[in-house]
């Protein structure tokens, strides 16, 4: 096995950052038998593996190779992880939990090869690893989802409907139809594109893109319905996960009570849920 381990050694220093399949052909050696060589070195502290994969499989690499591991990784973050990586170096300082957006707090956890993560009076800091920070702020200032509003309103609790104010619907005429009413409330908040209409209005599928106070993508599903239940929010759960963005749910409609429960165990601030009048 030493011999072996030696072998994995200055490939990785001639090579640099490599997967496990690259090892293997080296080695000489079938993917188990090579897992269980990069294992044992991982466990005495001489390789280490990235914490984001490549395909299926993670880096391995020596120490002082991390640089070379974020070039690799890099190409394959999508547009929403630029961008969190890019408003990290922007800032010039460590951010904490509540200044990050939704998609920013959903996404952060697979950038963790480019991110050093603090805690510091029980809240997360988040700043990019390797690059001087500034101090941060005593105290963080909140990061507001709909900068547009021209009232301030308080949180809503998890799971409950934002009621929106009599002059978010102005203009707005009460035979319309519902995609209409939906459309012209989405362009006060930013520029909006229509993925697919389910059943004309009743349910259409849109992306919401906001300038304001930053850069930010959504993926919006509204419902016409009185009742919005379980289902429906595992619905929009899932295509809100493939589509790599939080979501908006905008309906008329009310949570039934098992879905309020449902919402709050297990979306967390993936979604919010947006009721217009």
């Amino acid at each position: 096995m030493k011999e072996q381990k030696e072998i994995i050694i200055r490939f990785l220093s001639r090579n640099g950052p490599s997967l496990p399949v690259e090892v293997g052909k080296e080695l000489g050696y079938n993917s188990l038998l090579t897992k269980a060589v990069l294992i044992e070195l991982i466990d005495d502290g001489v390789i280490k593996q990235s914490k984001r994969p490549i395909g299926n499989s993670l880096l391995y690499y020596l120490s002082g190779q991390e640089g070379l591991v974020k070039k690799e990784l890099f190409n394959d973050l999508s547009i929403p992880e630029r961008h969190a990586l890019k408003r990290l170096k922007q800032e010039g300082r460590s951010l904490s939990e509540i200044e990050l957006t939704p998609q920013e707090r959903f996404i952060i956890k697979s950038l963790l090869d480019f991110i050093d993560v603090k805690l510091i009076n029980n809240q997360k800091y988040y700043s990019l690893k390797g690059v001087e920070q500034r101090a941060a702020p005593i105290i963080p200032k909140p990061v507001t989802l709909f900068a547009h509003k021209p009232v301030p309103e308080p949180e809503p609790a998890p799971g409950r409907p934002v009621r929106i104010r009599s002059s978010w619907s102005e203009g707005v005429k009460s035979n319309a139809g519902f995609d209409n009413e939906v459309t012209n409330y989405l362009e006060r908040l930013g520029q909006v594109k229509v993925l697919k209409v389910v059943r004309r209005n009743r349910e259409t599928n849109y992306v919401l893109k906001m300038n304001e106070p930053f850069p930010q993508t959504f993926f919006i599903k509204s419902k016409n319905k009185k009742r919005i239940n379980e289902s429906d929010l595992s619905l929009i759960y899932t295509e809100t996960l493939k589509q790599r963005m939080p979501g908006l749910l905008v309906t008329k409609g009310d949570l039934t009570s098992t879905a309020k429960k449902w919402m709050k165990d297990n979306v967390g601030d993936l979604i919010k849920l947006i009721r217009i009048k």
